[in-house]
């Protein structure tokens, strides 16, 4: 309050004598103290923005404390804080005169001063020496206390810090930047491991520090949201070889893998590849450094606890049905010219002559008498031409399941005796059976999970030739044999083997001739021709079942199911 303000007060109670003047007098008041307290000079403005935190503290007309202490003084000065950073000098303009002996710090370790007078005014130098909390307290000439600083100096510019790692950290979601006494505060839940790495990329760890590793104070933690979506991420890339049988959940910071797999490859196959998905750094909880905590024995980030199915019992081997057919097919061709002309005689008897005695008595000589037959005494001409056709159809069924050999013959026995040399090397008669007929021998195998079959075929067709044989002599038998291996899909037919044969003969002049003829005279020509076929085909086909695949069979033997 000014000496020019109480002298205006004085001679305007003096001169309040009526109400309406009294109404004045308190209007007149209310402009000269009350209005300015509203308005702060532009040099103040600029001393309370110099501070990071400073605020005046209103004054008290009266602070008492006890009934012989007050606080008055205390109270009525002007108190500020002041953040200071070790190696940077801070000057602070004042208002009023004091002198170095009226400035007392309580801390002279951490902070210490210089006056100085700038332009006529006052100026206070604050120089930080350690990392610190202390209070300035500033009297003026008049040894009032007029200012109040109190003062925490930390290493590093705080202010500064904290606004460099917002400004390098600012996209990472969930992360807190604050500044916390002399250290730079980070906290928060952060979501994925990449952002987790970055930070600790900016403010360093003891074991790789960086420019902000001392002034920092890392207190984030990976968020919970984050191993459970690296979870979600696990199961589902798990699940493509393994089934939906797998699951994941989150368990006191580890991941849990759980279900089953079909084997043991496929169990350390899922493990691997969520141990790919866990970085490299994890973050750690807090507790953790505490040394007086009781610690477990450290756990993986990744359990598992997948179980193996059981084997499914074997599935039965697939059944293949297969047909051949035997076909043989015979053509034959014969034409004849013959002109022959042979007469001969053919003698009736013996000529005789008798000499000797007769039947009378009397002797004498007598010859007998001679005859004969001329036969083929008229020419002959004689002409034949004839064909043949003939078709051997065999078709063999058998129904085996793939890897199984199976065996099909449809064949007749002929008994002969054939002369054979016993152990004692004498010879001697022995029974031998001959097969004719049709006889399969194959061996299907599906390939695989395919339509593909392999099969081993080893056939044989045989038939006696000419009239059937008598017990004395063994047949005249003609056999077909075909061995081979071969790839068919199935229901797909082949001919595994074919054989085309052609015979042609031409004779010229062969008919027979008489016994001594009495001339001969003899003409011909005689062609034959003969064509001879026979082809192999198969059919292989895999069914369900022996008894659906059979239902032609059925059909053409009139087999009623029951």
């Amino acid at each position: 309050m000014r000496l020019s303000d109480l002298i205006s007060i004085k001679s305007v109670l003096r001169s309040c004598v009526t109400r309406a003047k009294l109404q004045f007098f308190v209007f007149h008041l209310l402009v000269v103290f009350i209005v300015p307290s509203f308005f702060v000079s532009s040099a103040q403005a600029d001393e309370a923005e110099e501070a990071v935190t400073s605020q005046p503290t209103p004054r008290s007309p009266e602070a008492r404390r006890s009934r012989t202490t007050r606080d008055q003084s205390e109270a009525q000065a002007d108190k500020r804080k002041l953040l200071l950073t070790f190696g940077e000098e801070k000057p602070i303009d004042l208002d009023f005169e004091t002198e170095p002996k009226k400035v007392y710090v309580g801390d002279p370790r951490v902070v210490t001063f210089n006056l100085a007078k700038i332009d006529g005014k006052q100026q206070i130098i604050l120089k930080p020496t350690k990392p610190g909390d202390t209070t300035i307290l500033i009297r003026d000439m008049d040894g009032e206390i007029q200012l109040i600083f109190n003062v925490k100096v930390t290493l590093s510019n705080l202010s500064r810090v904290a606004t460099e790692l917002k400004s390098l950290l600012r996209d990472i979601e969930g992360l807190e930047i604050k500044v916390v006494g002399q250290r730079v505060v980070l906290d928060g839940e952060i979501l994925t491991p990449s952002d987790y790495g970055r930070i600790l990329a900016v403010v360093g760890t003891p074991q790789q520090k960086t420019d902000y590793t001392d002034s920092v104070l890392p207190l984030m933690t990976l968020s919970p949201l984050a191993l459970q979506v690296i979870a979600k991420k696990i199961q589902d890339d798990i699940r493509v070889f393994a089934g939906d049988g797998v699951t994941t959940r989150v368990v006191n910071g580890t991941i849990w893998l759980e279900g089953e797999v079909g084997s043991a490859d496929e169990k350390v196959r899922a493990g691997e590849i969520a141990v790919l998905y866990i970085p490299e750094i994890r973050p750690t909880q807090q507790i953790e450094k505490d040394i007086n905590a009781m610690r477990v024995p450290p756990r993986s980030m990744v359990n598992n606890f997948l179980r193996i199915k059981k084997a499914p019992p074997p599935p039965l081997d697939k059944l293949i049905r297969i047909t051949v057919y035997f076909v043989e097919l015979s053509k034959d061709y014969n034409r004849l010219f013959a002109f022959k002309w042979q007469p001969s005689f053919t003698p009736t008897g013996e000529p005789q002559i008798s000499i000797g005695q007769r039947q009378d008595g009397t002797t004498g000589a007598e010859g007998t008498s001679f005859s004969a037959v001329i036969s083929s005494l008229i020419p002959k001409l004689q002409t034949a031409q004839n064909a043949g056709y003939a078709r051997v159809l065999k078709t063999g069924t058998v129904i085996t399941k793939s890897g199984a050999k199976a065996v099909l013959k449809e064949q007749t026995e002929f008994t002969s005796l054939v002369q054979r040399v016993n152990d004692a090397g004498l010879s001697q008669l022995a029974a031998q059976k001959t097969p004719v007929g049709l006889s399969i021998e194959v061996l299907p195998k599906v390939v695989g999970q395919t339509d593909d079959i392999e099969m081993l075929i080893d056939m044989t067709q045989s038939a006696v030739v000419g009239s059937v044989p008598t017990g004395d002599r063994a047949p005249t038998v003609a056999s077909h044999s075909v061995n081979t291996a071969l790839y068919l899909k199935t229901s797909e037919s082949a001919a595994l083997a074919g054989v085309t044969g052609q015979e042609i003969n031409t004779d010229f002049n062969k008919a027979p001739s008489a016994s001594d003829p009495l001339f001969q005279l003899n003409r011909s020509k005689e062609y034959k021709k003969k064509n001879n076929r026979f082809v192999v085909f198969v059919t292989p086909q895999i069914v369900e079942s022996a008894s659906q695949s059979s239902e032609d069979l059925k059909r053409d033997f009139r087999v009623r199911a029951n």
